[in-house]
């Protein structure tokens, strides 16, 4: 499923929209760091989850650019 297919579904269920704009603000972020680090979603492990996850606590939160 892709982020707007995703946020639409969202949608759907009535959902809030600080929650709909939460939701993709994180995925949207997750997706610059996968691209930076040159993966596709199916390559994701534990492994990049922790890289992530350290990543935005370097970065306070951002998620940077090369």
């Amino acid at each position: 499923m892709k982020i707007q297919e995703f946020i639409d579904e969202l949608s759907i269920r009535s959902e809030s929209p600080e929650t709909i704009r939460a939701y993709r603000q994180d995925l949207e972020r997750f997706d610059s760091f996968l691209k930076l680090m040159g993966l596709r979603i199916n390559q994701v492990k534990r492994s990049t989850i922790v890289a992530y996850i350290s990543h935005l606590n370097e970065n306070r939160g951002r998620t940077v650019s090369s």
